[in-house]
């Protein structure tokens, strides 16, 4: 099949598209779309975050016109650092959770990267995973190095407010929700240089956190497929599967993988990404995974994003070597 170069600008004014910008995943035949230059790294007044912490609602109808992009394509984010992305179906956006800035941005086929909202946390706090609720707010987990860890809500009005009561000394990375509305986190202490990990529910509301999975050590992933609750744990080199009723009873799905920040797929396939540069296929019937795409030479893929209607793979990509981070779209199935 011959690829089609798509001229995406992200919509970011210290950036303009270069089309002769060299290819980070040109090994898997990715078409790359324009390229950060390293030295806007270094200027804090471009940073995303330095726009106003306003909220900027996608254009469902332009979205709806313009030509879906199903890759496989590489897209650089300007001064920024995904970590969580989240695919909303209801207005084909991305929402991406940007380490760099503490901030949330959005991405859609017409529009490109768009700043979204600067998230409530302390500077340098960087973010885990995102959701989206059914009411439209959404849910950030901030790392927060055992200080200035919490759980950021940005509500459907673009206001922004932090989960009260939180222990602020738990290390927080994933988030996923039931169809019931249930929130799962998962976080780790470290004592002395010991993790000890966990899984809990979370009620934004009251602020209340319960734990359901102990005895972990860095779990980083958690999804729901059905009443299924799978969590990754990058030390062990596993993912975990559990029944939602009676999650402490858990067994080892995948071993021998390094996993990262999970998503869901179709058929109740769960993605995720590595560390270790490969995003992961797996199969929660049988724990069986292939690999399902390779990052090029310092790209680490973290979050992941299934479009289920386009049938493509959104991939958020750390470059270890701070020159371009990307968000990599990949065609699955046909």
């Amino acid at each position: 099949m011959r690829l089609r170069t798509l001229a995406v600008c992200p919509l970011i004014a210290t950036l303009a598209c270069s089309s002769s910008s060299p290819n980070p995943a040109s090994d898997a035949g990715m078409t790359h779309v324009g390229e950060k230059d390293a030295r806007i790294s270094d200027s804090s007044d471009a940073k995303v975050a330095d726009a106003p912490t306003v909220k900027h609602e996608p254009d469902a109808s332009a979205v709806d016109a313009a030509p879906v992009q199903r890759g496989p394509m590489a897209i650089p984010i300007p001064n920024a650092d995904p970590n969580g992305i989240f695919w909303d179906s209801t207005t084909s956006t991305l929402y991406v959770a940007d380490n760099e800035n503490d901030a949330v941005l959005t991405w859609t086929d017409t529009g490109g990267f768009k700043p979204y909202v600067t998230l409530p946390g302390p500077t340098g706090n960087e973010v885990g995973g995102i959701v989206r609720l059914s009411d439209g707010t959404l849910v950030v987990p901030e790392f927060g190095f055992g200080t200035a860890g919490l759980v950021a809500i940005v509500h459907p009005d673009g206001s922004t407010a932090t989960v009260p009561g939180l222990d602020p000394t738990k290390r927080r990375l994933g988030i996923a929700v039931a169809a019931d509305g249930t929130i799962y986190e998962s976080y780790f202490d470290k004592v002395n240089g010991a993790q000890t990990g966990f899984i809990a529910t979370l009620d934004i509301t009251a602020g209340t956190e319960t734990d359901v999975i102990t005895g972990l050590e860095k779990p980083v992933g958690v999804a729901v497929v059905g009443t299924t609750l799978f969590v990754s744990d990058q030390n062990e080199d596993e993912i975990l599967s559990a029944s939602t009723g009676s999650p402490q009873t858990y067994k080892a799905l995948s071993t021998n993988l390094t996993p990262d920040l999970l998503s869901v797929g179709a058929a109740g396939a769960i993605f995720s990404g590595s560390p270790t540069g490969v995003v992961y296929q797996i199969n929660t019937a049988t724990g069986t995974f292939n690999t399902l795409f390779t990052a090029s030479g310092t790209l680490e893929p973290r979050g992941t994003a299934y479009d289920a209607v386009n049938k493509r793979l959104f991939v958020a990509e750390h470059d270890s070597a701070d020159i371009a981070n990307y968000i990599e779209i990949v065609p699955v199935g046909e």
